[in-house]
C-alpha cells in the first residue's frame, strides 16, 4: 500500500497508516506488525485518522457526507459512524483515550462520546485541541494558540503546522518561519531558523535525552524529489544536537515516546543521543 497518511498513538505505540482514500492499515509498533487491513470512511486532505494507545480503537473521518466512525482495530467492526459534522479536518482521541475529538473547518471541535458517538460537548473558536499530559491543554487556530490564558502568535499571519506539549511549555513551527519554543508564561525561550525552502511540519519531545525534535519538509531542493530530514535540538537552550537525512517517505509518526520515526516508505529510524539509525524496514 502507498501510504499517504500515517499518525500514531500518544505514546506511539500503535500507527495507522492511509492510502489516498478508503484503505488503512493499523501496526503495533512494539512488535512492528501489523494487525488488520481495513475499509475505513477515511478521505484524505487533512488529519483525519487517529489511534488509541490501547490499540483498542481506531477512527477514521471524511470532510463532508462520510462523517466520522469509530473502529474496533482489531477485528474491523464498526462501532458507531456518526454524519452530522460537516467538514471534517483533524480527528484525535483525548486525554488517556478517553473520548474523540472531532474538528471542522469552521473552528469547532466537537468532543464525543467512544461508546455511541454521541457529542459531548463543543468547543467555538479552536481548529484543534492539542491533549497535554505536563501542563493546560493548547487550544489551536490558523495563527494563535490559546495556552495557560495566554494568546500566542509565533509568527504574525503565518500558518501554524506542528505542535507539541513540552514539561515546562510547548514547541511550534510555522511555514517558512522554524520552530519556536515557549514556557509555561507564554514566553519565547528560544527559536530555531529553518532555511529556505524548508518547513517543519512535525514536531515531538524526546524525553530519553530532553530534545525538541522536528522533521523538516525540504523541497525545491538539489534533489529531483522532496524529501525530509529530522533536526534534534536541545529543549533548554536550543543548540542543535545533530540532523539525519530520512527518505522521501511523504508521511512521517514518532513512535515508541519519540524515540523512532517511522516513514512510510516503511523504513524506522532509531533516534540516538548523536545521530540516527535506520533499524528496520516494514511493508505496508
Amino acid at each position: 500500500m502507498k501510504v499517504y497518511e500515517l499518525y500514531s498513538s500518544t505514546y506511539g505505540n500503535y500507527v495507522i497508516a492511509g492510502a489516498f482514500e478508503k484503505d488503512t492499515q493499523v501496526w503495533n509498533m512494539r512488535t512492528y506488525t501489523k494487525i488488520i487491513d481495513l475499509k475505513t470512511k477515511y478521505r484524505s486532505g487533512g488529519k483525519r485518522l487517529a489511534i488509541s494507545d490501547n490499540g483498542q480503537f481506531c477512527a477514521a473521518a471524511a470532510y463532508n457526507r462520510f462523517g466520522v466512525a469509530l473502529y474496533d482495530a482489531k477485528s474491523g467492526d464498526v462501532i458507531w459512524n456518526i454524519k452530522e459534522i460537516k467538514h471534517i479536518q483533524r480527528i484525535r482521541f483525548t486525554r488517556n483515550d478517553e473520548n474523540l475529538s472531532v474538528s471542522n473547518n469552521e473552528d469547532q471541535t466537537f468532543i464525543l462520546d467512544l461508546k455511541d458517538g454521541k457529542i459531548i460537548s463543543k468547543i467555538n473558536g479552536a481548529k484543534d485541541i492539542i491533549y497535554n499530559k505536563y501542563n493546560s491543554d493548547l487550544i489551536m487556530n490558523d495563527y494563535y494558540i490559546k495556552y495557560n490564558n495566554c494568546r500566542i502568535e509565533p509568527k504574525k499571519e503565518k500558518l501554524i503546522l506542528g505542535v507539541c506539549c513540552l514539561p515546562n511549555g510547548f514547541a511550534c513551527s510555522t511555514v517558512g518561519e522554524g520552530l519556536y519554543v515557549y514556557n509555561t508564561e507564554g514566553l519565547l525561550m528560544w527559536k530555531a531558523d529553518n532555511n529556505k525552502n524548508e518547513h517543519f511540519v512535525s514536531i515531538s519531545y524526546l524525553k530519553k535525552y530532553k530534545y525538541v525534535c522536528g522533521i523538516v519538509y525540504k523541497y525545491d531542493s538539489p534533489r529531483t524529489i522532496p524529501y525530509y530530514v529530522v533536526y534534534c535540538y536541545d529543549a533548554g537552550t536550543g543548540d542543535l544536537k545533530y540532523a539525519h537525512d530520512l527518505d522521501e517517505g511523504f508521511s512521517y509518526a514518532f513512535i515508541k515516546e519519540s524515540e523512532q520515526i517511522i516513514s512510510g516508505s516503511g523504513r524506522v529510524f532509531q533516534l540516538n543521543e548523536a545521530g540516527a539509525d535506520v533499524i528496520k524496514q516494514i511493508k505496508f
